[in-house]
């Protein structure tokens, strides 16, 4: 299992080297926070955990959503948020919280998932893959697998898809 996530960790990170847009090009990115699996959390508590979602749109704003609270190792949020894009758009991150932790506001976060935005996500239908939870700073303190849906569509000036 583990060596399957890697695999497609890397195949969505390493395989399409090309950004998703061009310069100039407008793009409208998907993001639909599925759920989490195989969660293992530190410490003895009742976690409510939501995702805050961060990229940079077309007017090179950062934008960042968030999930709502579910009360569960194993949460299923079913939350699509919708993006304007641009060229400026190359990552995306998706950081899981804990809302019911009463520790300072840097310690509720459990860990974080980083995507590149490639052509990948421009397959019809888009992608639908779990990607590996990492431990990014010390106070991160979940592992296991996030699953995201994440789709692209390339348009015009008019709004039309290209």
């Amino acid at each position: 299992l583990l060596r399957r996530m890697a695999a497609a960790n890397s195949m969505m990170t390493s395989s399409s080297t090309s950004l998703a847009l061009k310069v100039g090009e407008i793009g409208h990115l998907t993001i639909k926070v599925v759920e989490a699996r195989l969660l293992h959390i530190a410490g003895k508590f009742n976690p409510c955990l939501y995702c805050i979602i961060k990229l940079v749109d077309a007017s090179g704003k950062k934008i960042t959503e968030k999930t709502k609270a579910k009360k569960a190792l194993e949460p299923k949020w079913q939350e699509a948020f919708d993006f304007e894009v641009d060229s400026k758009a190359t990552n995306i991150e998706v950081v899981i919280r804990n809302s019911n932790l009463s520790i300072k506001q840097e310690r509720k976060r459990m860990g974080v998932v980083r995507i590149q935005l490639t052509k990948n996500f421009e397959r019809p239908g888009g992608v639908d893959t779990w990607y590996s939870v990492d431990k990014e700073r010390e106070t991160d303190t979940a592992s296991g697998e996030l699953r995201l849906q994440i789709s692209l569509k390339t348009v015009n000036d008019r709004n039309e898809p290209i």
